[in-house]
């Protein structure tokens, strides 16, 4: 392609008139694509939860370990994290090293997603950490889980041919932040959400019962987003798989 070509490209895109269309559910990519989400300006809007979770430590593992061994790692991993997202109605939409993207939606987005970060959580203790450790004598790795809950954008973009998640970008501060939080947790506070998430949680997402005593499992805290500090919250609680 020309740098001509390119131009022109980007001066359509740039020019045409931008189509946007209000959405309640996750896009399905799959099974039945929604025909509106298309590689012109077109882009759907809705809020929902996002959670995103890397594994921290993983560049020493990739300095440590043979390549097939990390392989190894990365597929264990991977494994649980897409398991505990699909057991608690999530969709998976993107991966990036370590790191997966996981949206909800519905009346339960908030709660499903939060369920999902402490079975991930637990899936770390339970299975991953001591498997990992029995199997290479490493127990250096640790999960992050951030979740954001808000109005988000999604529209196509990339070659354009491709009709799996890899062409969709998810736009607005939520999916952003989600990512942000998810760099800063880490054990014993695994889990990071944004204060819009914690005002919607259930009671069964807020407190345990500890010797007939009602705990709250959330503490708050402040984290600098483009210059500015917000209101969030972290727990060390997880459930067990």
């Amino acid at each position: 392609m020309t740098k001509r070509e390119i131009e022109n490209k980007v001066d359509l895109v740039l020019s045409e008139k931008f189509l946007h269309y209000e959405i309640e559910d996750v896009p399905d990519i799959e099974n039945k694509p929604d025909l509106r989400l298309t590689s012109g300006n077109t882009g759907l809007s809705g809020e929902f939860s996002f959670l995103s979770v890397g594994m921290h430590c993983s560049a020493d593992y990739t300095d440590e370990h043979r390549l097939h061994t990390m392989t190894k790692i990365y597929k264990a991993y991977h494994h649980c994290m897409v398991e505990c997202i699909k057991e608690n109605d999530g969709r998976v939409r993107s991966f990036d090293g370590d790191r997966v993207l996981a949206v909800f939606d519905g009346k339960r987005k908030v709660n499903n997603a939060m369920d999902c970060a402490m079975k991930m959580v637990g899936c770390r203790y339970d299975i991953l950490q001591p498997k990992i450790l029995a199997a290479f004598s490493n127990d250096s790795f640790s999960l992050g889980v951030g979740i954001s809950t808000g109005a988000a954008m999604v529209s196509k973009a990339g070659a354009g041919y491709d009709k799996t998640n890899r062409d969709l970008i998810w736009i607005g501060t939520p999916p952003i932040l989600s990512a942000k939080l998810s760099e800063e947790a880490d054990a014993p506070y695994s889990i990071y959400i944004c204060k819009n998430t914690f005002e919607r949680l259930l009671e069964s997402n807020r407190y345990i019962s500890e010797n007939e005593t009602t705990i709250d499992m959330w503490t708050k805290a402040k984290l600098k987003l483009k210059n500015k500090n917000i209101d969030i919250y972290k727990t060390r609680h997880w459930r067990p798989i």
